[in-house]
């Protein structure tokens, strides 16, 4: 019997520049660090769910993840958590148009998906989700 295929990633890699990405100062001066840390949550989620996007449906559920991930003394509050999602969005980390629609993409978690599946023998693509062109 052979083993089920995983959808996600068990690991992504961590550019360097990834923290100090432009599009990340906005939030960054609003939220401070948590910014970065709702980030790379978000990131960690959405690589090993379906490797390249989350179902933002039920939010609820997605803030409480995040907060688990970042329980201790200084766990932000749901609303902020919410608020941190949102401007992230807002600074294009995020897709706006798939957000809307209750998904959670972007370009770049898209490439780097692709990149560490390309030599996959089958990926399940959902392509009303997908923002690469073909020469991408």
């Amino acid at each position: 019997m052979a083993a089920p295929t995983k959808a996600g990633l068990d690991y992504f890699p961590f550019y360097t520049t990834l923290i100090r990405d432009r599009k990340l100062r906005p939030a960054k001066l609003k939220y401070g660090y948590l910014a970065t840390m709702v980030y790379i949550c978000l990131l960690c989620i959405i690589y090993d769910d379906h490797g390249y996007y989350c179902d933002c449906r039920d939010e609820e559920n997605l803030i409480w993840d995040i907060m688990e991930m970042l329980q201790g003394k200084y766990q932000p509050e749901a609303d902020t958590v919410k608020g941190v999602i949102e401007m992230l969005v807002a600074c294009e980390l995020f897709s706006g148009d798939h957000f809307r629609s209750k998904i959670l993409t972007s370009r770049r978690v898209q490439k780097t998906f692709y990149t560490a599946t390309v030599d996959r023998k089958a990926i399940d693509i959902d392509f009303g989700i997908w923002l690469l062109t073909e020469e991408e």
